[in-house]
């Protein structure tokens, strides 16, 4: 993962290898520099901070869409999130994708790419809660 794709508030998963044992932590971005990012888990902690090679993304699923702010269409075939359902995200064989039109698609892999486009098209945060995408992890 490279440091710039990051913004401050996304959310990724720090891989912590202690004394052979390996320890998952879901984070909130608190900051980022070039040597590292410090995530955060709790409202008014400052952070731990990782190296960027101990930072990874979270994999989008559709559990993870059913605990934003969505609704889905008629269709079934896409989410609706944000306020009054502006961002349509479709999930195709292929993964999830907003369409801005026929020919033209932004895919999403990832939690924090998602939260970046939502917040370029809004100036909004996406509400995301760590503490169940834990429960989902």
């Amino acid at each position: 993962m490279n440091s710039s794709e990051l913004r401050i508030g996304n959310y990724v998963k720090a891989v912590i290898e202690r004394d052979c044992d390996i320890t998952e932590l879901i984070g909130r971005v608190s900051q980022i520099s070039e040597d590292g990012v410090w995530l955060t888990n709790l409202k008014n902690d400052k952070g731990i901070k990782f190296g960027i090679g101990d930072i990874f993304p979270i994999l989008l699923t559709e559990d993870i869409f059913r605990h934003l702010d969505y609704r889905e269409s008629f269709y079934g075939d896409f989410y609706c999130i944000g306020e009054n359902g502006m961002c349509h995200i479709y999930h195709q064989d292929d993964g999830f994708v907003f369409k801005i039109s026929p020919t033209y698609r932004v895919p999403f892999e990832f939690v924090h790419e998602l939260q970046n486009f939502y917040y370029a098209l809004t100036y909004k945060e996406l509400n995301v809660e760590v503490e169940w995408l834990r429960y989902i992890l």
